[in-house]
C-alpha cells in the first residue's frame, strides 16, 4: 500500500481555498443595492390650515434587485422632530407660519439591517427625499346681512321691552338697505382656539372649575375690509358689467329702479381676498 503524505502548505492551501469560497458566498449572499430616492410633491398647494397636508409620490423609487418597497416618513415642524408616521398631516393641528419638513424614505427590507456596515452591503436610508413647505394663509369668507339703517340696535329701550332688530329680508319703496358685513378667518379663528384652549388648561392647572369670562364683553376688531358691489337681480353678471354702486349702503331712489338687487362682496384680511360671496334681497310683495 503506498502511503501519501500530505504537506502543511497544501492544508493551508486548501483551508484558504475554503475559506474563500465560503467568503464569496456569503458575500453573494448578502449583496445589496439601495433603492433610489422618490420624488415627491404636495398634492395641495398652497399650504393653508384649510386645505389637508399630504404627501403625493410623483415618481415611485427604483430598487435595482427587485426588492418590494415601502417607505417611512419622517415630519418636523420649525426643525423640531415629531412623532408622526404617514403621509398627511391634519390641518386641524397646522398654524401659518409653521414650516412642515418631511423626509420620505424608500426601504427595500434593509432599513436598520445588521450587515448594513458591512462595505459592499447598501443598506435602506442612503437615498432619501426631503420636501420643505411653510403654512400661508388662509383667504377670509364674507358674511352678509341686510339691514335697516335707520333702525338702531343699541338704542336706548324702555324697560321691559326688547332692542329693536334691524335685519330684514325685503324692502319697502322708502327703505334704505345696508350691509352688516363681517368676516370668518380661518387664522385668527385658530389663535383664538388656541389662546382659550391654553386659559382652559391654565385654570385646569389652578384648580379652577371653568374658565372665567370677562364681565364687559369687549367687541373685536373686525380684521377684514370689503368690496363692494349692487347689481339688478334680473341682470346676469360678467367682468364686464359695471355696478350700480360699491357703497354698503343702497338708497331708496336707487332701490326702485328694479325689484331685486344682488349684492357681491370680496372680505380682504390685509393679505388675501377671499371668495366672492352672493346675496339677494327683493322688494315687499
Amino acid at each position: 500500500m503506498v502511503k501519501r503524505e500530505i504537506s502543511t502548505g497544501a492544508v493551508v492551501v486548501y483551508l484558504l481555498l475554503w475559506w474563500a469560497a465560503v467568503a464569496g458566498l456569503f458575500v453573494v449572499m448578502t449583496m445589496n443595492d439601495a433603492p433610489t430616492a422618490p420624488t415627491i410633491a404636495w398634492k395641495e398647494t398652497p399650504l393653508r390650515t384649510t386645505t389637508r397636508m399630504a404627501l403625493s409620490v410623483e415618481q415611485e423609487a427604483f430598487d435595482p434587485n427587485g426588492d418590494k418597497i415601502h417607505y417611512f416618513y419622517e415630519w418636523s415642524i420649525d426643525g423640531e422632530p415629531i412623532e408622526h408616521v404617514g403621509s398627511s398631516w391634519s390641518n386641524k393641528e397646522t398654524r401659518k407660519g409653521q414650516v412642515y419638513e418631511v423626509r420620505v424614505i424608500p426601504d427595500d427590507g434593509t432599513r436598520g439591517n445588521w450587515g448594513c456596515s458591512l462595505p459592499w452591503r447598501a443598506c435602506a436610508g442612503e437615498a432619501f427625499a426631503t420636501l420643505k413647505g411653510e403654512i400661508e394663509n388662509s383667504p377670509p369668507r364674507a358674511r352678509i346681512q341686510f339691514v335697516d339703517p335707520s333702525i338702531d340696535p343699541d338704542a336706548e329701550v324702555p324697560e321691559g321691552e326688547s332692542k329693536p332688530d334691524p335685519r330684514i329680508e325685503s324692502y319697502g319703496r322708502r327703505t334704505d338697505v345696508a350691509l352688516k358685513l363681517s368676516c370668518f378667518d380661518p387664522d385668527v379663528a385658530d389663535l383664538q382656539r388656541d389662546a382659550f384652549v391654553a386659559a382652559a388648561e391654565a385654570a385646569e392647572a389652578a384648580g379652577a372649575a371653568e374658565v372665567e369670562e370677562d364681565e364687559e364683553e369687549v367687541e373685536e376688531e373686525d380684521p377684514c375690509t370689503y368690496t363692494v358691489k349692487w347689481f339688478p337681480a334680473d341682470v346676469e353678471i360678467t367682468e364686464e358689467t359695471e355696478p350700480v354702486s360699491t357703497e354698503p349702503v343702497l338708497e331708496s331712489r336707487t332701490l326702485r329702479d328694479a325689484e331685486g338687487w344682488k349684492v357681491q362682496v370680496i372680505a380682504n384680511d390685509g393679505e388675501d381676498d377671499g371668495d366672492v360671496v352672493e346675496a339677494v334681497i327683493y322688494a315687499e310683495g
